[in-house]
């Protein structure tokens, strides 16, 4: 695996932060990195999240499984992507989705006390932890307008004027 602090550099919640004070950062943390191969299950739906992922090198898939067996990848996370940000404060603190490893991949897990710590003694990261909630809200806002749309039609002129 290649260094963590090449892959937090570029992940979002770590902007504006130089590497010495992401090592720092670690150090006091106690994150713990766990490797996977692929197809593995990192997370099935209905189970507790309450740490925050990482994904340092590798791929993930955030799956919908149907009742009648079809599979669903719903989104992939590459490295410095972050999932499980806002279950870990929700009231709803289980998984929606099933977590599948799509490559051999490694994934840093904070616990949610250490990212309160984080949060409440660092207001960069503050900032970046509300940014980071915030551009996922605007992603599934935008994702949900798409659905709402009826007709191939509807989609395709709706493409049509944002690329305008």
């Amino acid at each position: 695996m290649s260094n963590p602090l090449t892959i937090l550099k570029i992940c979002r919640l770590f902007a504006n932060l130089h590497e010495g004070q992401i090592a720092h950062l670690l150090n006091v943390l106690g994150a713990k990195i766990v490797q996977f191969k692929r197809d593995a299950t990192i997370a099935i739906e209905g189970d507790k999240c309450d740490r925050l992922g990482i994904v340092l090198e590798g791929k993930i898939d955030l799956q919908n499984i149907l009742p009648s067996g079809k599979v669903v990848t719903l989104i992939q996370f590459g490295p410095g992507e972050v999932f499980g940000e806002a279950l870990i404060f929700s009231k709803q603190t289980e998984y929606p989705v099933t977590i599948i490893s799509a490559t051999a991949c490694s994934i840093m897990f904070i616990e949610k006390k250490e990212v309160i710590f984080l949060l409440t003694h660092h207001p960069v990261l503050l900032e970046n932890f509300l940014g980071l909630l915030s551009d996922k809200l605007f992603f599934m806002n935008k994702k949900v307008k798409v659905l709402a749309l009826e007709t191939i039609r509807q989609k395709i002129c709706d493409f049509i004027l944002k690329e305008f």
